[in-house]
């Protein structure tokens, strides 16, 4: 009981906070006499383009624009590299790779700190997520993390739950509203959702495909052959591009190199990819404004299923 009343008075700390925020965005509004979002969104372009610009060479200006300053790649990109099957959309447009950032950047922490989770740690993170969300062109799956581990910072838990997601959703929904139709805000929002549930990784990368499948249906990214991109090979290569682009901005020196050594590794995932059905653009999916909705069924559905988890687990049956 005293468990669900403190559950209870956080999620209502958390509308107040939602509220405070919007308070705090009219102002802004009112300050800057625009969108506070579009007021930072002009600032963030500069930005943007000197990420951007710290690769050279056509391959790694279009892929690491893309994975690391958040640059939108021509439709004619999008078709030429590794995207036909939509593998670019689970790693990119979900939003997804900002959780498996930040479990790499609490591994380094860990050792650096001893935790992860400490206040050192958790002011780290949000300063690279708050960097981070001004360089790539305020993306809100970026500004999502970044409520997140706020939330985070200043909770006397330490840890994530579903809750914290939850606020963090409708925090940038009350920083910009018209979010509320952008597609990688709840497909960011659905896969941190599935990554915290106590199960191995393995099915929580098959659960976060499993729950964005009514978001992905319209862009025809419901195959088996995705599935097991979305569950196995995905996550794989998100781990090992993101850090291979981050080194490469440090090492500059070695950015010729790189860009042949992704030549014959390009070729080798589209001729894998030549072998699975395209995506298709479909009327098939949720309407965007149903979104919320089905963020908020997610969200009931999980703390339900983690509740009765811990439930069997402290009091098991006789």
């Amino acid at each position: 009981m005293r468990e669900l009343t403190l559950r209870s008075a956080g999620f209502l700390q958390g509308l107040l906070e939602v509220f405070s925020l919007l308070l705090a965005s009219l102002f802004l509004e009112f300050l800057f006499k625009s969108d506070p979002h579009e007021f930072l969104f002009s600032w963030s372009m500069g930005a943007q383009e000197v990420c951007a610009a710290q690769f050279h060479g056509p391959l790694l200006s279009l892929l690491g624009g893309a994975l690391i300053c958040g640059k939108d790649l021509p439709p004619s990109d999008l078709k030429n590299l590794f995207i036909d099957d939509g593998l670019y959309h689970v790693l990119v447009v979900s939003g997804a790779h900002l959780t498996w950032i930040t479990m790499l950047l609490g591994i380094l922490l860990q050792r650096t700190w001893g935790s992860e989770k400490s206040p050192l740690s958790l002011i780290f993170l949000t300063a690279f997520l708050t960097f981070y969300a001004f360089v790539t062109g305020i993306q809100p799956p970026v500004i999502r993390s970044l409520f997140q581990f706020l939330l985070l910072l200043f909770d006397r838990r330490g840890r994530m739950g579903a809750a914290d997601i939850l606020s963090s959703y409708f925090f940038c929904l009350a920083f910009h509203p018209a979010w509320v139709f952008s597609l990688s805000l709840h497909l960011s929002t659905v896969a941190t959702l599935a990554f915290v549930l106590p199960m191995r990784l393995l099915w929580r990368n098959f659960l976060v495909y499993f729950l964005a499948l009514p978001l992905l249906m319209p862009l025809g990214i419901q195959s088996p052959q995705a599935a097991l991109i979305a569950t196995v090979f995905a996550p794989i290569i998100e781990v090992l591009m993101m850090p291979f682009f981050v080194v490469l901005m440090v090492l500059q020196p070695l950015q010729p190199y790189a860009e042949g050594a992704l030549i014959p590794f390009l070729s080798v995932l589209r001729e894998l990819q030549s072998h699975l059905p395209p995506p298709h653009v479909t009327n098939h999916g949720l309407s965007r404004p149903l979104y919320g909705f089905y963020i908020l069924l997610c969200w009931v559905t999980l703390t339900a299923i983690s509740g009765m988890k811990r439930r069997a687990r402290y009091f098991p049956e006789k």
